[in-house]
């Protein structure tokens, strides 16, 4: 799914065909202003193979705290022709980027520092309250701490990243995994240590591979990477100068 001219366009990899989503919002929402900024995820449901997209919008006024809405459209076989249902708003303000797990949709709170809030494709509902996210390691003075979500290996994932502010580049990149959603229980598995050539905060992880590596996006320069836990070296293996970003396809391109 990508945006072209303020219109979403699901793509059809097998055959290259695309559909463009209805521009138009649920009619509940109508009598509210343009939206400043809205984010578009396409999910699928395991269980019935059924695929969703979930779109929030994002509201303000000056000087006022901005006001999400949220609306949920099922893709019929034609990649969808339906309308868009309104839905409840998150549970906390979440940050327009998340990532899709097993059939439900996580993003990160920005108002509370490392909470993630979730949505059921399936039942159409947002978990309530939110996630606790992993524990956090202590920052210095000379040291800030970001997140991101991802997904790999078919896990939901926390990327951790300590930018050194002194330097300009972040040192570190840690991988927290979800072993237990209810409990808020993560493990770390992975720890990237980070170089001006390979600055960890604008690269993006893709994959685990079987042998432990890891496949790597890197924006600055635009180029897939093999990185090397155990000997902390990465490694060069795709330019692709022309593409804004690059993600996992796990579908079949055999129907």
């Amino acid at each position: 799914m990508h945006e072209v001219c303020d219109r979403m366009h699901v793509l059809h990899p097998r055959t290259s065909a695309f559909t463009v989503l209805p521009a138009d919002i649920a009619a509940v929402h109508e009598s509210r202003s343009k939206p400043f900024i809205s984010l578009s995820l396409l999910g699928r449901i395991p269980s019935t193979g059924e695929y969703k997209v979930l779109r929030i919008h994002w509201y303000f006024k000056y000087n006022k705290p901005g006001h999400q809405t949220c609306e949920v459209m099922a893709l019929g076989n034609d990649g969808g022709d339906g309308r868009w249902s309104a839905m409840a708003s998150p549970p906390v303000h979440v940050r327009l980027d998340g990532v899709v797990v097993n059939g439900a949709i996580y993003l990160l709170s920005d108002s509370r520092y490392g909470e993630i809030a979730s949505f059921n494709l399936a039942t159409e509902e947002w978990r309530p309250g939110t996630l606790q996210g992993p524990p956090l390691s202590s920052c210095d003075q000379e040291s800030s701490i970001c997140f991101n979500l991802a997904k790999l290996n078919g896990s939901l994932v926390t990327i951790c990243r300590y930018y050194r502010l002194e330097v300009n580049y972040t040192d570190r990149m840690d991988l927290w995994f979800s072993v237990d959603m209810d409990k808020g229980l993560w493990t770390k598995l992975y720890t990237l240590q980070c170089t001006p050539r390979c600055r960890c905060g604008l690269t993006s992880p893709l994959e685990v591979l079987n042998d432990g590596r890891i496949l790597l996006w890197e924006d600055e320069g635009k180029c897939i990477r093999v990185y090397d836990p155990k000997t902390n070296i990465s490694t060069d293996v795709a330019k692709l100068k022309n593409f804004s970003s690059v993600c996992k396809y796990e579908g079949s391109l055999l129907c």
